[in-house]
């Protein structure tokens, strides 16, 4: 056992800084420090520990204490850190380590205690890390964003050279193809035909009739109630060959059958021919809205005229209404009836109020006869 005496625990001078103490354990240095008291400077060996004998050095003293746990765990995680940000590019790993350099000067600078990277306890070595860690930081940030930049422009030049090379050779082996195409699609594109010439239909038999207008876009309207077409045949037509007409316009066929031979032959049924082509597209227009008004709404006769001169409804001109609404394929009784239908259904109205719903001006505008036609076919 050695007869070294015990230096007890306590403040005393610092062997590596004469501004301040440190404090003894009774067996070595440790890291907590503090200014020397009232500022002055401590004479050195001014005071002499017991038995004349001095603490341990710092230096000895860690390497009797060992490393402390701390700085091996976490120099551990940053080593890995660190590798990580290697492998990731050099720019990277000088920007992360720059960042641990950083943050570890700052600790000694601010709390003048040991890291974990037991570095002196002194302002100056803080500042020195703090300072090395900035710039190592700042370097790694320039060489990092640096080599990011290059592959873009190049990748870029790359793909612009490369499309471009073909596009050249294109337009210089075949400068007229692009002339070419453009007269053909233009034609094929614009051609949407909104009319078409009405034929010369008088004399043919009724089918023949019905698909030659069929063929052209153009509808059929019959004169008489014609079932089986090719049984009858066409007499006179409206409008008259030659005569421009909207597409999906109905054209009205007089006909006949072959068994009344005497009555096509009279003067009366030529007649209308030579009135013909003053049938306009409008009045054709105006004929198939009348004939959807009445098909789909069962609207009378007047209330049709007034929706076809309407500036609020189709707008056409007196004279166009007034054609469609003479030449409509219409059965008013059968409206009038339709009509007086849905008001029974859906108003319960008494058949008194249906007539004077039925006839009044403000209504459906049927005449007295059609609305009397309904009232009595009502509950059939």
């Amino acid at each position: 056992m050695s007869d070294a005496p015990q230096v007890p625990a306590g403040w005393y001078a610092d062997a590596t800084d004469a501004s301040r103490i440190r404090y003894w354990d009774g067996r070595a240095w440790t890291e907590h420090t503090a200014p020397v008291p009232g500022g002055a400077a401590p004479v050195p060996g001014a005071a002499p520990l017991p038995g004349g004998a001095a603490p341990l050095p710092v230096a000895e003293a860690a390497a009797r204490r060992g490393v402390p746990a701390s700085t091996w765990i976490v120099g551990g995680v940053l080593l890995v850190v660190l590798l990580i940000a290697l492998i990731t590019g050099f720019g990277r790993f000088l920007l992360v380590l720059g960042l641990i350099a950083l943050a570890t000067g700052a600790y000694v600078l601010i709390t003048r205690k040991r890291s974990w990277a037991l570095l002196p306890t002194t302002r100056g070595a803080g500042g020195a890390v703090l300072a090395a860690g900035l710039v190592v930081a700042v370097i790694g940030g320039v060489v990092s964003g640096a080599s990011g930049q290059p592959s873009t422009p190049r990748q870029a030049s790359a793909v612009v050279t490369a499309s471009a090379a073909p596009a050249a050779a294109a337009a210089s082996t075949a400068p007229t193809a692009p002339a070419t195409p453009l007269p053909t699609s233009t034609p094929t594109a614009a051609p949407a035909p909104t009319t078409a010439v009405v034929p010369n239909l008088v004399g043919m038999k009724g089918d023949q009739a019905k698909a030659a207008l069929e063929a052209l876009g153009l509808n059929v309207n019959w004169s008489e109630a014609v079932i089986i077409a090719k049984n009858w045949t066409v007499d006179a037509q409206v409008p008259a060959a030659g005569t421009s007409a909207v597409l999906g316009a109905k054209i009205l066929l007089t006909v006949s059958k072959p068994g009344a031979a005497a009555e096509p032959a009279t003067p009366a049924s030529a007649a209308p021919a030579p009135a013909a082509p003053a049938v306009s597209a409008e009045f054709l227009s105006a004929l198939n809205k009348a004939g959807s008004y009445s098909a789909n709404l069962h609207m009378s006769k007047a209330g049709i005229y007034d929706q076809l001169t309407s500036e609020y409804g189709e707008q056409f001109s007196a004279d166009a209404a007034q054609y469609a609404v003479d030449n409509v394929k219409a059965d008013w009784n059968a409206n009038a009836l339709a009509k007086a239908k849905d008001y029974q259904e859906s108003m319960s109205m008494s058949p008194e109020a249906i007539r004077d719903q039925l006839t009044s001006d403000f209504g459906e505008q049927f005449t007295a006869d059609e609305a009397d036609y309904a009232i009595q076919h009502l509950n059939d």
